[in-house]
Parts: C-alpha cells; sequence; structure tokens
C-alpha cells in the first residue's frame, strides 16, 4: 500500500512539465531517499523477528 503510493508520486514527478523539471528532480532524489530508508527499515524490522507490520524504533 504504501509503496503503491510512493510509485504514484514517482510516477507524477517523472511525468511533469519540462519547465519544473529541475525542481521537481530535487524532490525525485529525496523521495527516492525517503523510500530507500523506509524499505531499509522494514528489512532491519523484518530481520529482528516482527511479523506486525509496524515499524519499531
Amino acid at each position: 500500500m504504501v509503496l503503491s503510493k510512493w510509485f504514484q508520486l514517482l510516477d507524477r514527478l517523472i511525468q511533469s512539465s519540462s519547465e519544473a523539471k529541475s525542481a521537481n528532480s530535487i524532490q525525485l532524489i529525496q523521495a527516492v531517499e525517503c523510500l530507500v530508508t523506509v524499505i531499509q527499515a522494514a528489512h532491519a524490522t523484518n530481520a529482528r523477528g516482527e511479523t506486525t507490520g509496524r515499524l519499531v524504533n
């Protein structure tokens, strides 16, 4: 669910008009970095044996 929303956001950023691409490329990079962080946190949670689907601090 969360990943599909991220991919929708990334798709909108990629399809933006050419004059806004430079500003949106920064947002795209930030969105990808955040997505990678979320995936890494999810993998760390799974490695600890958590099965609830929640990220644990």
